[in-house]
């Protein structure tokens, strides 16, 4: 649990892990369909230039893709304690999809960092694995200085003392097997995910309620990605989904 001052408000930003009984929130999960630039994934690019040819060279770096509402006051807080509950969620987008360590890695630290113990506890070892994007471990290096990303994150009212967030990314990632520099692949995620803001006292409270994805250029292995690296001609590029 984190503590930030900001003038007389004081902001708690955690993450709790009991699901809403809101009926808003009951709904079934969304798995995304993978589009766009999912017709390019899965082919051989040059690695010098692995983005070309698609519109994904034309998406933002990294963070910069990950644009958050501007604060106004809604739902029963300020607009300053939603300035910064959004620069926390933007935080959380970047550690499940952007962070080396959490893609290339597997590792879960970098979101289980932001998370309050019991959210952690479903993270580390139970359905909250879907809630990042990771390869295999060996089973890709990045090919590229950057991943490419294009989305909206939007926020609403959703009842007294809560704010809904929906962010819903395409991110682009160029790898390559760890021992084939020349071999390059794209795999294309689209990840949904949902956030809530709640006052609890005094204090802003944020709860990762659910994230799902798609992956075009990869196949699962359980939640997480085994790029395709075989031949590309003539096939039709290796999907996945998953939702928790």
């Amino acid at each position: 649990m984190a503590v930030w001052g900001f003038g007389r408000v004081s902001v708690v930003l955690a993450l709790v892990g009991v699901m809403s009984a809101a009926l808003w929130l009951a709904r079934p999960l969304e798995v995304p369909e993978s589009r766009g630039d999912a017709a390019g994934a899965g082919r051989t690019v040059d690695p010098g230039a692995p983005f070309a040819g698609m519109d994904a060279a034309r998406y933002a770096d990294g963070e910069f893709g990950l644009v958050t509402p501007r604060a106004r006051a809604m739902g029963g807080f300020t607009r300053e304690e939603l300035e910064l509950a959004y620069w926390h969620v933007r935080r959380m987008l970047s550690a499940a999809s952007l962070d080396s360590r959490t893609v290339y890695r597997g590792d879960v630290g970098p979101l289980a960092g932001l998370l309050e113990p019991a959210q952690r506890r479903v993270l580390t070892h139970g359905r909250g694995r879907a809630w990042v994007t990771a390869f295999v471990p060996g089973s890709a290096v990045s090919a590229a200085e950057t991943v490419k990303v294009r989305g909206t994150i939007s926020a609403r009212r959703a009842g007294a003392g809560v704010v809904r967030v929906r962010a819903d990314h395409a991110y682009v990632y160029a790898v390559r097997a760890p021992h084939d520099a020349g071999t390059v692949r794209r795999v294309v995620v689209r990840r949904v995910t949902v956030i809530t803001i709640r006052r609890a006292g005094p204090g802003v409270v944020l709860r990762l309620e659910r994230s799902s994805f798609s992956a075009t250029g990869a196949t699962c292995a359980g939640v997480r990605l085994r790029p395709d690296f075989g031949p590309a001609a003539g096939r039709r590029a290796a999907r996945c989904r998953a939702a928790a």
